[in-house]
C-alpha cells in the first residue's frame, strides 16, 4: 500500500509539504515507506507517505489531543504515530496539515509549556507582580483558544432564530457606531 522506498517525487512532496507547514525536522521513521518530521515550535510528530507518485497520500500522527480533535476518520493500516489518515490527493492533505499544526500548539500543554517560559523570569514578590503574572497567562490562554477554534465561536448546542424577548438585536457594526457616535456627543 504505501511506495517503499519513497520515489524522489514522493519524498520531496512529502518534505515540501511538512516543512511549509511548520514541521521542519526531519526525524527517523519507525515505519518503512513512511517519512517523519517534528517541529520545533509544536509537540508531536507527523509522518507522511504515499502509494504512488500521484496517491493516494497518508498522514500518521503522534499526539493524542491532535488526532482526537482533527476530526478525521483513521484509516485502518499498518504505519507509525496513533493514528493514520488517507487523502486521494496531494491537495487533500495540504489542505489539513494548517489544522494539524494549529491543533498541536493550541492542544493540551503547549500553551502551559509558553506560559511557564514566559513568566519564568518574572518578580511574584509584589501584588502588582503577580497581576502582571496573571496577565500574562490570559493572553496565551485566548491566543491558544482563538486558534484552536480558528478565529470563530465555538458551536452552540441551542443557538437562537431570534433575539430573546425584551433584548433588541444588534450588529457589531451597529454598537461600533454608536460607540463613535457616543465619542463625538
Amino acid at each position: 500500500m504505501v511506495q517503499t522506498p519513497q520515489s524522489f517525487i514522493v519524498r520531496q512532496e512529502c518534505e515540501k509539504a511538512a516543512w511549509q507547514h511548520g514541521f521542519r525536522r526531519p526525524m527517523a521513521s519507525a515505519s518503512e515507506g513512511w517519512v517523519a518530521f517534528a517541529s520545533t515550535t509544536v509537540p508531536g510528530t507527523l509522518s507522511l507517505a504515499a502509494a504512488g507518485d500521484h496517491g493516494p497520500w497518508f498522514l500518521a500522527l503522534d499526539h493524542g489531543g491532535v488526532v482526537e480533535a482533527v476530526g478525521l476518520a483513521p484509516t485502518a493500516m499498518p504505519g507509525p504515530g496513533l493514528a493514520r489518515y488517507s487523502f486521494p490527493d496531494f491537495g487533500a492533505l495540504y489542505g489539513v496539515l494548517p489544522r494539524v499544526y494549529a491543533l498541536s500548539a493550541s492542544l493540551p500543554d503547549a500553551p502551559l509549556q509558553q506560559f511557564v517560559a514566559q513568566v519564568r523570569s518574572l518578580p511574584r514578590t509584589t501584588e502588582a507582580e503577580r497581576l502582571v503574572v496573571q496577565r500574562l497567562g490570559q493572553d496565551i490562554f485566548r491566543a491558544s483558544l482563538m486558534e484552536y477554534w480558528q478565529g470563530r465561536c465555538p458551536p452552540h448546542r441551542h443557538q437562537r432564530s431570534r433575539p430573546a424577548a425584551g433584548f433588541p438585536h444588534y450588529s457589531l457594526e451597529a454598537l461600533q457606531d454608536g460607540r463613535r457616535q457616543a465619542g463625538r456627543a
